[in-house]
């Protein structure tokens, strides 16, 4: 699960940054396996229309 930044407020990274295209699973941007291959981990630029489902 990505947790929200603040309140409902879901990152989303830059998918034209080469070094925070990606979403790691504890809400940061940057780049490496970490950001991009972990569970929970979204790659904005192979999908830049994501957006992350709200929590219940």
């Amino acid at each position: 699960d990505v947790s929200p930044i603040t309140g409902n407020i879901f990152p989303i990274c830059n998918p034209d940054d080469k070094t925070a295209h990606c979403c790691s699973n504890g809400g940061y941007c940057g780049t490496g396996d970490q950001f991009c291959s972990c569970d929970g981990c979204i790659d904005f630029k192979k999908d830049p229309s994501y957006r992350f489902k709200p929590k219940r």
